[in-house]
């Protein structure tokens, strides 16, 4: 806007400039000086132009300078006749940013000629205000409550808000009474300041500020707080913090308390720890400079043991100081024994000779000790050594205990309970237990032997030779010495190797039973039972299998076995329904004799075979038995022919079987010489089909001129 008013001035002149050089209009200033302003506060210059000349004049004003930006003139464009005068007014009015100071305000008159004129303007402070103070230091004790007055008084033109606050170390202490005070032009109010003092002796500084809403006013004053040394004091403890102690022990710790400050003060103490260290006494009174000693009380019981923490808190009555004093309190297990079992169970057989056991007790702890062990446990374990023992630290002795169980005691576990304990007050922490678990089995179980083979049948020729391989086990808890023996009608042809071993629980070995048929053996199925005995015992086992020998020497499809087919069979159907164990292991009464034992093995050698066979076949029994049937059907068909067995009669069947040998003679096999041998025990079941095929023998030597007769 001002580039417009210099633009219009300099066109109005040039318009009138005339050819003389001569001013012909005067100006002088009517305002020449105005008051200082404030911001936004208007004063005015006024100025007077007259036409001295002979004609009209036409006049153009502009201003200049520094406070040319605040002022507006009024006229700025106008006419005079000649000897006419025209006040001109410049309005002055300083923006609200302007600073304080001092300003140029220049005016330029033009016409024919042009002329200026300077006014001067400034612009004053009218913004303030002042803080005061009657009292700025203090010296008081920690933790006391003090305030600070101070006025504010508003020193500038307008009315204004005023924003208070306070800055220093102890700012979040402090508190004021006004946040904001409104004042008008000249006015003052008193604003309290409040402390709470810091606990730590010292100076502190602080300041209380406030600031204008204007923003062209700030007024500070400083502040300074002695805290004084009013309710000092020092506690610590006399022998250090940490303590190492057994339990069991009494330990007494002297805390001192001394009054470090200017007034008497009483002192309270308080213990956070386990219940076993206590406080002498709670409370001390002290005068300024005076102390006195309180003491912790520590007795650790039997038993106790770890790390223990006891924080000691002192609170005095005048002042906010507080101090805490920890404590750390290592107890150790000093009185301690352990109990210890090298083996923890066994087992026993009822007619066992005796065992000892070993226990071994120990002092683990720091200081000797004399200990007593008790034993609970059945009649038949006692202990061998006494039962009260004296140990140094670290030292270890045995303890012995030997089980000797009776012949007629009850098969089952028992427990042996050791204990041991100190003799004096610490027993009930300076103790051990172990528990030590017997178990009793009966004689059949103590060196059980067992027999076992995957064959149950053997075939063999007469001039061949077979080994057989058992296996023989020992399932008892005990080693055992075993003896082998064989029975059965095979056991002409049949060794067994070896003829005693021992055996350690749950171990097995291998037996072999050498089978040769001599000149003298002839063809047919014969039994053998392997028998293992436990030495000096009637307790055995046994696996008992047949033994088939082929006679090589016999044409082929000639039976030579002095047992029929059938009767063998008939034998066979009626034990196929009687299905009973494979292995049985057999205790012989003691009470029997020699005689009744010979006839319980005889009873025990015919029963074997068939419960072996009715257990194998015993599932598939009607399969089989229909099977038999039909083939034997198929075969008397095939001998006899189906024609001869309806039509023939009984006298002629027997005569072609009479002269069956004279059509086929290569066939008769020759029997050596009969030398009497004891029989060999054969079944009940088989003795009539053994007779009965002997009679069949006898008639086929017959002659037959012989059966004729």
């Amino acid at each position: 806007m001002y580039g417009y008013r210099i633009i219009t001035l300099l066109l109005i002149s040039l318009l009138f400039i005339p050819s003389l050089s001569a001013l012909d209009y005067s100006v002088s200033t009517q305002t020449s000086q105005l008051n200082p302003l404030c911001p936004r506060e208007t004063g005015v210059f006024v100025d007077i132009v007259r036409n001295t000349g002979t004609a009209e004049q036409a006049f153009a004003v502009a201003s200049t300078g520094s406070a040319a930006a605040w002022s507006t003139i009024v006229p700025s464009v106008f006419s005079l006749s000649p000897g006419e005068s025209r006040e001109i007014s410049t309005y002055i009015t300083p923006r609200s940013s302007a600073s304080a100071g001092n300003y140029l305000l220049d005016l330029l008159f033009n016409s024919n000629q042009s002329t200026s004129l300077q006014h001067a303007v400034r612009v004053k402070d009218c913004f303030a205000s002042r803080l005061s103070s009657l009292e700025t230091e203090k010296q008081v004790c920690p933790g006391q409550v003090l305030s600070y007055e101070a006025t504010l008084f508003n020193a500038g033109e307008y009315s204004e808000d005023f924003l208070l606050q306070t800055e220093g170390d102890i700012q979040p202490m402090i508190s004021l009474s006004d946040d904001i005070v409104h004042l008008e032009k000249g006015q003052s109010k008193k604003v309290y300041i409040y402390i709470t003092s810091p606990k730590d002796s010292g100076d502190y500084a602080f300041s209380f500020i406030t600031t204008g809403s204007s923003g062209k006013t700030t007024a500070t004053l400083p502040f300074v707080l002695h805290i004084a040394h009013c309710y000092d004091y020092i506690t610590y403890a006399r022998n250090g913090n940490a303590f190492n102690l057994c339990d069991g022990d009494f330990l007494r710790v002297p805390i001192a308390v001394e009054n470090k400050g200017t007034v008497t003060n009483l002192y309270r103490l308080q213990l956070n720890a386990p219940a076993w260290i206590q406080l002498e006494k709670d409370r001390l009174t002290l005068l300024p400079s005076v102390k006195d000693t309180a003491s912790l009380l520590a007795h650790p019981p039997y038993g106790t043991q770890g790390e223990f923490s006891a924080p000691l808190l002192v609170t005095p009555e005048r002042g906010i100081l507080k101090a805490t004093v920890p404590f750390v309190f290592t107890v150790r297990k000093c009185r301690n024994v352990q109990l210890t079992l090298p083996q923890t169970q066994d087992t026993l057989c009822s007619d066992s000779t005796p065992r000892t056991y070993n226990a071994f007790i120990k002092n683990t702890g720091d200081v000797a000790e004399t200990y007593a062990l008790t034993m609970q446990s059945p009649s038949w374990v006692q202990s061998t050594d006494p039962l009260f023992v004296s140990l140094q630290p670290g030292q270890e002795s045995p303890f012995h205990f030997r089980a000797d169980p009776e012949l007629n005691i009850v098969p089952g576990i028992y427990a042996v309970n050791l204990s041991v304990n100190a003799t004096d007050a610490s027993r009930a922490s300076a103790s051990g237990k172990q528990t030590f678990l017997l178990r009793v089995v009966d004689a059949v179980s103590c060196s059980k032997p067992v027999l076992e083979s995957k064959e149950n049948s053997i075939q063999i020729s007469s001039d061949a030779s077979k080994t057989i391989v058992f296996t023989a086990k020992n399932i008892g808890v005990e080693s055992g010495d075993y003896i082998f023996s064989l029975q059965g009608n095979a056991t002409s042809f049949s060794r067994i190797t070896p003829n005693s071993i021992s055996l350690l629980p749950e171990k097995n070995t291998s037996v072999y039973i050498y089978l040769a048929p001599g000149p003298q053996t002839s063809a047919g199925t014969y039994t053998l039972s392997a028998h293992m005995q436990l030495r000096n015992s009637t307790i055995l086992s046994e696996k008992t299998f047949f033994v088939t020998v082929h006679d090589v020497r016999a044409p082929r499809g000639f039976v030579t076995n002095s047992t029929s087919g059938l009767s063998r069979f008939n034998g066979w159907i009626s034990r196929l329904f009687t299905p009973l164990p494979e292995n049985r292991t057999f205790a012989t009464p003691k009470s029997q004799n020699a005689t009744q034992t010979s006839s319980f093995n005889s009873l025990r050698s015919v029963l074997l075979p068939l419960e072996s066979l009715a257990n194998t076949l015993y599932p598939f029994r009607y399969y089989i038995l229909g099977t038999f049937v039909v083939l034997l059907l198929f075969l008397l068909f095939v001998r006899l022919g189906l024609q001869e067995l309806f039509i023939s009669s009984p006298e002629e069947r027997k005569e072609e079987i009479i002269e069956t040998p004279k059509e086929k003679p290569k066939r008769i096999i020759s029997k050596p010489p009969k030398r009497k041998e004891p029989a060999p025990t054969t079944p009940p079941l088989e003795e009539e089909n053994i007779l009965h095929s002997e009679n069949i023998a006898q008639e086929t030597e017959k002659s037959p001129e012989e059966k004729k007769e």
